[in-house]
């Protein structure tokens, strides 16, 4: 049970992403967008990626923060695209 509510949590937080991404496509705008809140964010994904790498019980935790990584980077491209 453990296990699943770890592949849960990553399957929550990487599509949580995905909204925001659509939306500044659509809309080509990133007015509301929270430039801090992404890059800690993406810091807390790459001490995820450290922590995962250290521990082969988590690599569950190793592709999620890799995905949420790449999709926090798209949102930063995004918003400096866009601004």
């Amino acid at each position: 049970m453990n296990e699943l509510s770890g592949i849960l949590m990553a399957i929550c937080f990487v599509v949580c992403y995905v909204p925001q991404i659509v939306k500044i496509l659509k809309t080509k705008s990133v007015a509301s967008i929270s430039v801090g809140m992404y890059s800690i964010a993406a810091l807390g994904n790459l001490f995820g990626i450290f922590y995962s790498l250290n521990n082969e019980e988590m690599l569950w935790l190793l592709v999620d923060s890799i995905i949420c990584l790449i999709l926090i980077s798209i949102i930063l491209f995004l918003q400096q695209k866009y601004k």
